[in-house]
């Protein structure tokens, strides 16, 4: 072979590695974005799991009677570990429910007041 197909060669490879690294540079970065993208949307998922689960256990509490008299944390660490708390506040007309879900070093605060059905604005 003559040196100048060899160095024909050669830049063909390097070539080939620089495009290759190029394309790696970019699905690397889009992955990350992806995995951020899905921690955001399980962390969003786990808080309206919750809040709907607060929802419930107020609505059992007003049909049974016996509704606390201020604001009562649930144990959640079954539902969504040790890094989420849940409060629930029965109001004479609404019901204030209060989730912190953490992921890493996220935490995802929320408060939602539902009205009860029926009851005047």
């Amino acid at each position: 072979m003559s040196g100048r197909r060899r160095g024909y060669i050669l830049l063909y490879v390097l070539a080939i590695v620089g495009a290759t690294a190029a394309a790696a540079f970019v699905m690397f970065d889009a992955a990350g974005t992806m995995a951020f993208e899905t921690r955001e949307l399980h962390l969003d998922a786990r808080a309206r799991n919750l809040t709907a689960s607060g929802l419930a256990w107020a609505e059992a509490a007003r049909r049974a009677g016996r509704a606390p008299a201020g604001p009562i944390a649930l144990d959640v660490n079954g539902l969504a570990g040790p890094a989420a708390t849940l409060t629930v506040r029965l109001d004479p007309n609404t019901t204030v429910v209060t989730v912190q879900c953490r992921q890493g070093r996220r935490l995802l605060p929320r408060r939602t007041a539902f009205p009860l059905k029926g009851a005047l604005r």
